[in-house]
């Protein structure tokens, strides 16, 4: 893989994680721990639900290493630090407490605080609070492992040892799937037809030949030979919610037929994407990423894109169809 699109990547797996609070971060970060580890040989035990217990949300058993993940809700720098500097002093005083009762094998070498600063650095440790409430829980309990405190960098800088694109790619798509955000899959039709006139005004306006409409195929076999299966259920998902994009298409065609535009600009991307050997959900992803980064991160319409991409799937005006 190469390194440009490995970065790549893995910034979109950063600026997921970045953008998710409470217990949607934690969620999402056991998720990308495990992966990781699974890639490496090593099992990553989540403890309990999301939140945790006893300190321990979850642990490298034959490293001793016990993480804590902490996503808090948007704050200003200084209530940030003050939260982070109280979480970290309970958990870490939690997890000594359930190893002197024998937890856990009573055994720790490592610790492991991420917090999401969402966009923000982490913040400065000036009056050694940290480094002092380590040292202080650390005597009365007589158990003195590594401890770091660390953010969503700390993700990206384990993943940047994962060089199997299939790996990052599903693990790029899965946080973004209905186990974490089943909002997503709640657009209305006034959403969609927004976006849509949104999404018109962004691409070329010229006169362009409508795309070809093909005999349909099974979306079911589609999604077979065009190796969809690990995202088979999210895309099943939004067929069945296919009436609301016809909705919509048929609102922003009212009175000048406009979708056919996008259909050609879509169709375009996905070309783009063959000619660089990207087919499969690489192809289903990177339609996604490029007409996402036409607007701004604050409009986020991610789950837009999808919705249609898979409209147009369904129409097979692209992608294999026998």
């Amino acid at each position: 893989m190469e390194m440009q699109k490995q970065l790549d990547i893995i910034k979109n797996i950063k600026d997921n994680l970045g953008a998710s609070t409470g217990v949607n971060f934690e969620s999402k970060v056991h998720h990308v721990l495990g992966r990781y580890y699974t890639y490496i040989g090593k099992k990553f035990s989540k403890h309990g639900s999301a939140g945790g217990d006893g300190g321990n949300d979850g642990w490298i058993e034959e490293d001793q290493l016990f993480y804590q993940i902490y996503g808090p809700q948007q704050k200003s720098s200084r209530s940030l630090k003050s939260a982070i500097h109280k979480k970290f002093e309970n958990d870490l005083e939690s997890l000594f407490d359930s190893l002197e009762n024998n937890q856990w094998n009573g055994i720790i070498s490592k610790y492991i605080f991420i917090v999401n600063t969402q966009d923000q650095h982490l913040p400065q440790d000036k009056d050694g609070h940290i480094v002092n409430v380590t040292k202080k829980l650390q005597d009365n309990y007589q158990l003195f492992p590594e401890c770091q405190l660390t953010n969503v960098d700390y993700i990206t800088g384990l993943l940047e040892s994962v060089h199997d694109e299939e790996v990052l790619t599903r693990l790029s798509y899965d946080l973004q799937s209905p186990i974490f955000d089943k909002r997503k899959y709640e657009l209305t039709v006034a959403d969609l037809v927004n976006f849509l006139e949104a999404l018109s005004a962004k691409i070329p306006s010229k006169s362009i030949d409508r795309p070809t409409v093909f005999e349909r195929i099974s979306l079911s076999y589609k999604i077979e030979i065009n190796d969809l299966q690990s995202i088979k259920s999210q895309i099943l998902i939004i067929h069945s919610k296919l009436n609301e994009v016809q909705k919509a298409v048929n609102i922003i065609n009212d009175p000048i037929e406009i979708f056919s535009d996008i259909v050609k600009y879509i169709v375009e991307i996905y070309k783009s994407a063959l000619l660089k050997n990207r087919t499969g959900i690489d192809a289903y992803l990177h339609i996604i990423e490029v007409i996402s980064s036409l607007f701004t991160k604050n409009e986020n319409y991610s789950n837009h894109v999808e919705y249609i991409l898979v409209y147009i799937i369904d129409r097979c005006d692209i992608f294999e169809r026998q």
